[in-house]
């Protein structure tokens, strides 16, 4: 059995992506699946299954699954906004997970990452109000929603702020 949230919305498909690893592919395919069905239970197996740790918050450490589960409780729609974020543009950057190695991360949307162009900008305007994509253009860049993959399909985050 699975654990459904309340929420249903419009979409009900997200285009294959090209010019990503193909696990990177995958694990974007697999994931909209499950956020489709807002089936936590797999989003949170998809999310702890990598070989890398998962940010889900930047308190840490806590459960994906219950996280997600309490912001759908207050009335944020999560699971509709992962499959939004994944349709959007995606950019490439390079994170230090290690001491002098740099991994390249598979990141949703484009507007994350260094040199967002205007057009990525646009693309979270259905998911961020003009103040508040102007707040974030303030602060030096976009700290709403996004999600993140390694080569190999490591999902290792969906997290939002700074």
């Amino acid at each position: 059995m699975t654990d459904q949230a309340p929420g249903l919305w419009v979409r009900t498909t997200v285009d294959p992506v090209t010019g990503v690893p193909q696990a990177v592919a995958d694990m974007r395919a697999a994931i909209v699946t499950a956020a489709l069905a807002c089936d936590f239970n797999e989003l949170a197996r998809l999310a702890l299954a990598g070989d890398r740790p998962f940010t889900a918050s930047f308190g840490g450490g806590e459960d994906p699954a219950e996280l997600w589960r309490a912001a759908e409780a207050r009335g944020d729609d999560l699971t509709a906004d992962l499959v939004r974020i994944l349709a959007m543009s995606w950019t490439t950057q390079d994170t230090q997970f290690e001491t002098d190695v740099y991994t390249t991360i598979w990141t949703w949307p484009a507007a994350f990452g260094d040199g967002a162009t205007e057009a990525d900008w646009a693309e979270v305007a259905d998911l961020y109000s003009a103040e508040e994509i102007a707040q974030m253009k303030d602060f030096g860049g976009y700290i709403g929603w996004r999600a993140g993959f390694t080569e190999d399909g490591d999902w290792v985050f969906f997290v939002a702020g700074d």
